[in-house]
This record gives C-alpha cells, sequence and structure tokens, in this order.
C-alpha cells in the first residue's frame, strides 16, 4: 500500500472491498481480516508467508493469514475482500485449498492484460467493479457458496461497523441481539473465524482509513475512531497493513461513490 519513490499509488476504498495500484516497498509481516488478492502488473513481486519466501505473479491470501509483500520494481494490484460479502466470500469458499495460494500461467498473464486495458480507461467506479470481478474469477474460479452466518452475528457485525459501535462492550453487543456475551464470543468465532475483539480493532482502523481519505487530522481521526490516541492508531495500522499512516496517507484515495 506504499510507494517506494514517495508518488504513493491509487487507493479505491468500497463498502466490502479495498482496491490499491501502485508500487509496494517491504512491508513487515502482517494478518488482517480481509482476504487479500495479489498480482503482479510489470513482473514478479516476493511474498513472504508461512516461512517460505517466493516470487509470484498473483497470490491469494486468506483471511487472517500473517504475510509480507514486495513489488519494488513495478507495479501491483492489490484486492481486499470481505470474507463474508460477495465476492470475498467465493474467494474464502474455494474449494480444495487452504493457506496462502500462488498461481501463474496464461490465466494470469490475461488477467494482467485485461486489468491494465481496465485501469487505462480510469479508476471510475464501474470500472473498479469490473476489474476486481476479473481478479475473482481468474484467481478464485468456481468458489462454492459461504456457508450462511447468523443473522444476529450479520446484526453485530452492522452495529461495529457504524461509526459509533467501535466502542460498544460486549454485554451491549450480546444484549442487543439476545445473547449472552459468552455465546456471542464463542458464535462469532465460528462464523467468522475472528474474536470479537480483533474484528472490533479491525472496523475502527477501516474507519480510521475513511476519516484519514476525507481530510481528518491523525488526532481527530484517532479520537473519532475510539482509539487511545494517535500512536495506538498507529500501532494497530501497521498490525493490520504492514505500513505506516504516513506511507498511507501518500496513496491518491478515493471513496466509493465520490469523484
Amino acid at each position: 500500500m506504499c510507494s517506494v519513490d514517495g508518488r504513493g499509488g491509487d487507493l479505491f476504498l468500497a463498502d466490502n472491498y479495498a482496491l490499491f495500484v501502485g508500487r509496494v516497498s517491504d512491508t513487515s509481516v502482517h494478518a488482517h481480516y480481509m482476504v487479500q488478492l495479489a498480482l503482479g502488473l510489470r513482473g514478479p513481486f516476493e511474498l513472504r508467508a508461512g516461512g517460505r519466501i517466493q516470487d509470484c505473479r498473483a497470490a491469494v491470501v486468506p483471511s487472517q493469514a500473517p504475510h509480507s509483500l514486495r513489488a519494488a520494481h513495478g507495479e501491483v494490484l492489490l484486492i481486499y475482500l470481505d470474507p463474508t460479502a460477495t465476492p470475498g466470500a467465493q474467494v474464502s469458499a474455494r474449494p480444495g485449498r487452504a493457506g496462502v495460494l500462488t498461481l501463474g500461467g496464461a490465466a494470469v498473464d490475461g488477467c494482467v492484460s485485461d486489468v491494465e486495458r481496465l485501469w487505462s480507461a480510469g479508476a471510475q467506479r464501474c470500472n473498479v467493479d469490473e476489474l476486481v470481478h476479473r481478479v475473482v474469477s481468474t484467481l478464485a474460479p468456481g468458489g462454492a457458496p459461504a456457508p450462511d452466518i447468523d443473522p444476529r452475528i450479520r446484526a453485530v457485525v452492522g452495529l461495529l461497523e457504524s461509526e459509533t459501535g467501535g466502542d460498544r462492550k460486549v454485554p451491549d453487543l450480546a444484549g442487543s441481539v439476545g445473547l449472552s456475551p459468552d455465546r456471542l464470543r464463542h458464535l462469532f468465532k465460528e462464523q467468522l473465524g475472528i474474536p470479537i475483539r480483533s474484528y472490533k480493532s479491525w472496523a475502527r482502523v477501516r474507519h480510521a482509513a475513511q476519516l484519514l481519505a476525507e481530510g481528518g487530522s491523525l488526532t481527530q481521526v484517532a479520537h473519532e475512531a475510539n482509539f487511545a490516541d494517535a500512536a495506538h492508531l498507529s500501532r494497530s495500522f501497521r498490525g493490520m497493513f504492514g505500513i505506516t499512516l504516513t506511507e498511507f496517507s501518500r496513496n491518491r484515495i478515493r471513496l466509493q461513490g465520490r469523484p
């Protein structure tokens, strides 16, 4: 998510996904809730995951998988998908595959050509949606439908994603959907694969990224996103994305539905 030459890249933030095109410097090892698709647009990139370092042209990184990435010599396309929503659910439910998956071959080469064609037409939302669909259909073809998420868990996720949800305590969240706190913790982890406390942190970081894209100061954003202070926000951001907030701010950021 950052440029080695300081120019930054293009970052697009939508409801169920984020998309980045640019050069990526040596990120620290990190993990996040989103499923990540990576595609080298000018050649292979370096991926470190599962104790291995390998050069690859395309990769699928599951939710919560520790990894780092480096693409210093050419642009890379990164797509971050919500694993409980389409198309992220399609990727998460791809049959017979577990862990980080690397790919190559003619199908990936054709996808790169299509991505370059779509991106050259501009980053309007309709093109971005089509681009995401093209990459998903190449890197995760034939994904099985994801298991249904309990409506009570979806309701809790909706509360956590709201602007005021990040400071709500588990007993309050549990009471709002008729569950005990222990049952909510268990069901949330079972259904989403992440503890509710970790998801709360993710939701706050995502909200902070949107506020920063809107031009808020670091101190103001940290307060509005329910972090103790700017340093707390910075640590959380680096832990999830492997880059600093300074590096993040170099990107040209667009929000869904805005020019």
